[in-house]
């Protein structure tokens, strides 16, 4: 079995693999490390490869590779490794909480990932365990991990996963080795969502990757059916000539409170609404400038209802994804959404009308 297939499966990392090959190579490998980027990037991923390739008994921790056949690879495969440790916040919870370190109220200090990894390997040479969301510890929680950092057993690793640096304890990251993952490139996305079967075409994947920041999480939420209808009406708003200012920004206004959740939630569903504008625009002005592009139906629609006038055209198009992005900026510094709809809406409407936006 070719063991480079481990690492193939791992997109837009390749810096992070050498830079932990090079590291181990020379005999620098730290017992804690925190992984830092946005959610759907592959963090996860990447932190159970490099423990695979730590376990594997045919292969030296510099040619971090995992053979998929040894005891440890199996055992690693089918989750059963004993030495292997994986901690999340429970389903429903909103935080790590101070049992998943240190055990329960009545086992307290005799059963938790800190009892787990203080105890002897039992198959291999060391204790890994992989820590994901380490910004969403209480401080009781994040205060027992860090006793376990300032005093690390021997022959044992941690890898704490966090999508916001700042939301993990100072103390907790000056001992930990700090690795920067990168959204990944909208190619990556369009062939995950391809290979994946999550759309229809490579036109389909591309547009959705081109919306999500680089993340298969936001990816995934542009794939819901309900996100992809609310984004279908907004474009065919966005069509109507002249444009409603105010039936499209009550539009908006009503997708994001029929999405629901808590106020992050909405800024969050907010600023998606817009980001359907943006790309729309951006993709108008592509129409404008090249006839040989196959573009989506309705930016066909809205080009075609365009004036004869190229070069105003493609500057009122020009002013009009302008005023989108000032309104992502708005809701961005925490302006309410539904203020900032309102304002878009009026904004895009006068740009339509040749007026002073």
């Amino acid at each position: 079995m070719d063991t480079r297939v481990i690492w193939e499966t791992i997109r837009g990392h390749s810096a992070q693999v050498d830079m932990f090959r090079q590291s181990f190579g020379q005999g620098r490998m730290s017992h804690a490390y925190l992984f830092v980027g946005p959610d759907g990037i592959g963090k996860r991923k990447f932190a159970r490869t490099l423990a695979q390739c730590l376990f594997c008994e045919s292969h030296s921790d510099e040619e971090l590779l995992a053979c998929q056949e040894c005891s440890g690879c199996k055992q690693f495969a089918a989750t059963s490794h004993p030495d292997f440790f994986h901690v999340e916040r429970a389903e429903g919870k909103a935080e790590l909480t101070l049992d998943v370190f240190l055990g329960p109220q009545d086992r307290r200090g005799r059963e938790g990932l800190c009892h787990d990894l203080s105890l002897r390997p039992m198959a291999s040479d060391r204790k890994l365990a992989i820590i994901d969301d380490a910004d969403f510890m209480r401080t009781e929680a994040a205060n027992a991990l860090l006793k376990t950092l300032e005093e690390p057993p021997v022959n044992s690793m941690l890898i704490l996963i966090a999508a916001n640096a700042d939301s993990v304890l100072p103390t907790i990251r000056s001992r930990c080795q700090s690795v920067r993952f990168s959204p990944l490139s909208n190619e990556d996305v369009t062939s995950i969502l391809l290979a994946q079967e999550s759309v229809q075409d490579a036109n389909d994947a591309a547009a959705v990757a081109s919306l999500s920041d680089g993340s298969l999480t936001n990816a995934a939420q542009l794939l819901d059916p309900a996100i992809r209808a609310i984004r279908d009406k907004l474009l065919s708003q966005a069509c109507e000539k002249p444009l409603n200012p105010l039936t499209t920004s009550a539009a908006m206004i009503g997708s994001v409170e029929e999405l629901g959740g808590n106020t992050g939630v909405q800024r969050q569903n907010a600023i998606l609404m817009v980001r359907f504008l943006i790309e729309f625009y951006r993709q108008c002005l592509v129409a404008l400038s090249t006839s040989n592009q196959p573009v989506s139906p309705a930016v066909e629609k809205f080009v075609s209802k365009m004036s004869d006038d190229e070069t105003r055209n493609a500057e009122t198009v020009a002013e009009l994804l302008e005023r989108a992005m000032l309104c992502e900026t708005q809701l961005n510094q925490q302006m309410p959404f539904a203020l900032s709809f309102e304002s878009l809406g009026e904004g895009l409407g006068r740009i339509e009308r040749g007026l002073n936006p």
